[in-house]
C-alpha cells in the first residue's frame, strides 16, 4: 500500500512539475529562448543545403537528427523525472 502511495505521489508531482506548460508559473529560459533562435537560423541553411546532397546523405542525416531528438527527449523525461520522485527512507 505504501509503495502505491508514493507511485501516485510521483505521478502527481511530475504532472504538476512537468506537463502544464501553457500555466503563467512556468519558467522561460533566457538561454533556450536564445537556442531556439540560433536553430531557426541553421533550419534555414540546411533548408538550402540539403538540395545538394544525394537522397542517400539526406536520409542518413535526418535519420542521425531524429535520434538525437529521441534522445534529447528522453534526457527531458530523466531531468523532469529527478525532482519529482520522492523516496521514502526507511
Amino acid at each position: 500500500m505504501e509503495s502505491q502511495v508514493w507511485v501516485k505521489v510521483s505521478l502527481f508531482l511530475k504532472e504538476l512539475r512537468c506537463e502544464d506548460i501553457k500555466r503563467n508559473s512556468i519558467i522561460h529560459l533566457e538561454s533556450c529562448q536564445k537556442e531556439k533562435k540560433a536553430l531557426k537560423i541553421f533550419r534555414q541553411v540546411w533548408e538550402k543545403e540539403q538540395k545538394n546532397l544525394s537522397e542517400l546523405q539526406q536520409r542518413a542525416i535526418c535519420n542521425y537528427i531524429e535520434q538525437m531528438q529521441a534522445v534529447s527527449f528522453e534526457e527531458q523525461q530523466e531531468a523532469c523525472g529527478d525532482g519529482c520522485f520522492i523516496i521514502p527512507y526507511k
